[in-house]
């Protein structure tokens, strides 16, 4: 299953609709970094509310995307991770290097403030 990847203002959006295949996360990987080449978005929000796990390979190419996406300028925000996933990862000492709030909002919230103190800070 291909992960739906768009371009909204000036952010990408990303919805994981189910668990995927570790094929299947890195060809996600491959076309989000492309996706944030081409686009140079202020940030990256994927939605995990449909996951029902984040495994260790999973949770590796998340952070892995996060480096990737931070070498362009921006950051990925999760949103609507689910506690008892979140538990499950704490559970299996898997350690999601990536900022995870509940709501869009949220994250469109933290991905202007990230970029506000970067600007501040480059210029």
């Amino acid at each position: 299953m291909q992960v739906p990847i768009w371009k909204e203002g000036e952010y990408l959006f990303a919805s994981l609709l189910t668990g995927l295949s570790d094929v299947e996360f890195l060809h996600f990987y491959d076309n989000l970094i492309h996706q944030v080449t081409v686009h140079k978005p202020k940030g990256v929000i994927v939605d995990a509310s449909y996951v029902d796990i984040l495994d260790s390979y999973a949770t590796r190419m998340l952070n892995e995307m996060a480096v990737g996406v931070k070498k362009e300028g921006g950051m990925i925000v999760v949103i609507g991770l689910r506690s008892d996933v979140f538990s499950a990862m704490n559970q299996l000492g898997l350690n999601l290097k990536i900022e995870s709030v509940p709501t869009v909002k949220e994250a469109l919230t933290k991905l202007n403030h990230q970029y506000d103190d970067t600007m501040k800070s480059n210029g």
